[in-house]
C-alpha cells in the first residue's frame, strides 16, 4: 500500500485531508524528491518517530539576543510539528499520518510567534533560500484573522 489506509477510509472519506487534496492521484505522478522544504513556523519535534529522519537542522530566529540560534529549534506549541508532518511525515509506517511528500527533507526554521518581528521572518526566508530550500511554507495568523475566521464559521476563537 502507498499510504496509511485510515487516512482514506474515514467515515465519510471526503473528510480525509489526503482525500480532499487528491494526494493519491498526485502520487501517481510524483511522491516528492530531494528538494528541501523549509517550514518556517514554531519549530519541530526532532525526536518524533514520524519526522526525525526527515528533519534537517535549521535556525531559531526567536533566540534571545546574544544566545546562539539553535540548530534544532524545539516546537513551542505543536503547530510546526503538525505542518512538517503534513508536508513530509514518513509514509505507510502505521504511525500518525502520511505526509504529502514521501521523500523531501524538511528544514526547520523557527520564527513567527507574537514576539517575532517582520525582520526575523525576512531573515528566515533568506536563510532558507541560502541553504538550498526550493519550497518555503509559512502559515502565520493574527488574533484578528483568527477571530474573523472563527466568526465566519460561527465558532468561538
Amino acid at each position: 500500500p502507498f499510504f496509511f489506509s485510515d487516512q482514506f477510509t474515514t467515515n465519510p472519506p471526503v473528510e480525509s485531508p489526503l482525500y480532499i487534496t487528491r494526494a493519491d492521484e498526485a502520487w501517481v505522478t510524483s511522491r516528492g524528491g530531494a528538494h528541501v522544504i523549509a517550514v518556517i513556523d514554531s519549530g519541530a519535534d526532532f525526536a518524533h518517530p514520524d519526522l526525525s529522519s526527515k528533519l534537517i537542522p535549521g535556525r531559531n530566529y526567536l533566540a534571545e539576543w546574544g544566545e546562539p540560534r539553535a540548530l534544532f529549534p524545539k516546537d513551542d506549541n505543536g503547530h510546526g510539528r503538525l505542518v512538517a508532518g503534513i508536508a513530509a511525515a514518513i509514509t505507510d509506517n502505521a504511525i500518525g499520518i502520511s505526509g504529502v511528500s514521501w521523500y523531501n527533507p524538511i528544514l526547520v526554521v523557527k520564527t513567527g510567534n507574537r514576539t517575532s518581528h517582520v525582520f526575523d521572518t525576512a531573515a528566515a526566508i533568506r536563510f532558507s533560500a541560502d541553504v538550498g530550500a526550493k519550497i518555503i511554507n509559512m502559515s502565520f495568523y493574527t488574533p484578528l484573522a483568527l477571530a474573523r475566521a472563527a466568526q465566519s464559521r460561527r465558532i468561538r476563537p
